[in-house]
């Protein structure tokens, strides 16, 4: 398992993590199961955002003796009520269920606490000026939340959420087909006209550019909906990519720092773990987003690092990432040009490394 750096809090974080909706509702035996293996395979960071008091008390009993070794995201705003799932904004409500977490989950603090499901300036401005951020700040403070984020699918929420100066990562929905769709359009909407998706798929800047933003900010990107909820595995679905392919992609963009994975059973989390050991042709997924993009669409480094081998051991991919964040380029490009040959996205490279 690699790691990354959640670089405000210098915290190490697993490429791969692990999100527990889909096993809200599984036995205790299988919630272990599934925990076991992640943990034994060095995963170290669980998404656990449901109200639900049994996943709460499965995994409080699942990490007996081994808290330290799994953090833990709790999300504030995400209740139970009348044993259905509500997003609320109620402080009362919110408060109640932080500590029925900790008091189920057997700890005195939580790793990462997210202000949960955030995708309207409106509802942003409540959680931001109606108690809820405030909450969270005084919980760090006192050492109870380790670090704070938010959850979020819009750009334009995440950006307001970095104006705080207070976020330490945003949870957000990234994987291929949203990041062609563009910003105004419904996703979920589009994603049933196949024949719309397939005509008006074309690089979305917007989400492109808050990622570098992220990245200019030190603010770490936990991505969820890597794989569209299984869609983008299936024959039908306008760009068809494997489970490798999906995660290259989440994981090479700027500021991403795991993906964070559901399962319904062992075997499902199992094959995301073989990430871990897939080649690079397994995760190769430069040649079929190539093909789903518009050619109208302006030329853009998709950080697939086709462009390698650099004699001057550049490593060109991350170089593009911190010149989308504002970065200067690298001061070693002799302009051989053979990055731009091999590039699929045809990047002109040398122009950028050499302005």
């Amino acid at each position: 398992m690699q790691y990354r750096t959640i670089k405000k809090t210098g915290i190490k974080i697993s490429e791969i993590s692990l999100g527990a909706e889909h096993i809200e509702k599984a036995p205790f035996d299988k919630v272990k199961t599934i925990i076991d293996m992640a943990m034994d395979n060095g995963v170290n960071y669980t998404d656990l955002f449901m109200g639900s008091p049994d996943i709460r008390d499965h995994f409080g009993k699942a990490l007996k003796g081994k808290r330290d070794k799994m953090m833990i995201a709790g999300h504030l705003g995400a209740v139970r009520k009348n044993n259905q799932y509500h997003r609320t904004r109620d402080m009362k409500l919110v408060k109640d269920f932080f500590w029925d977490l900790l008091k189920r989950i057997d700890t005195d603090y939580i790793d990462m606490l997210m202000l949960h499901f955030i995708d309207e300036m409106d509802d942003l401005d409540v959680c931001i000026n109606g108690g809820m951020l405030d909450f969270a700040l005084e919980l760090k403070k006192k050492g109870v939340a380790r670090m704070i984020g938010i959850s979020t699918h819009v750009p334009d929420v995440a950006r307001g959420a970095m104006t705080t100066n207070q976020m330490d990562a945003i949870m957000f929905s990234i994987n291929p087909l949203f990041d062609l769709m563009p910003s105004e359009k419904g996703i979920y909407k589009l994603f049933k006209d196949k024949d719309t998706i397939k005509k008006t798929v074309s690089l979305n800047n917007d989400r492109h550019n808050l990622y570098a933003e992220c990245q200019k900010q030190d603010v770490a990107l936990i991505v969820m909906k890597a794989l569209f909820a299984g869609r983008l595995l299936k024959k039908d679905s306008p760009i068809q990519m494997t489970l490798n392919q999906c995660i290259s992609y989440a994981l090479s963009q700027p500021s991403v720092v795991s993906a964070c994975l559901g399962c319904k059973k062992p075997k499902e989390f199992a094959q995301s773990l073989e990430y871990v050991n897939a080649t690079d042709e397994q995760k190769d997924f430069a040649q079929i987003y190539k093909d789903s993009l518009s050619w109208s669409d302006e030329a853009k480094c998709m950080y697939c690092n086709h462009c390698l081998p650099c004699p001057q051991e550049i490593d060109i991919a991350d170089a593009m990432r911190n010149i989308d964040a504002g970065s200067a380029p690298p001061d070693n490009c002799i302009s051989c040009g053979l990055c731009e040959e091999r590039c699929p996205f045809d990047v002109k490279i040398m122009d950028i490394f050499n302005p």
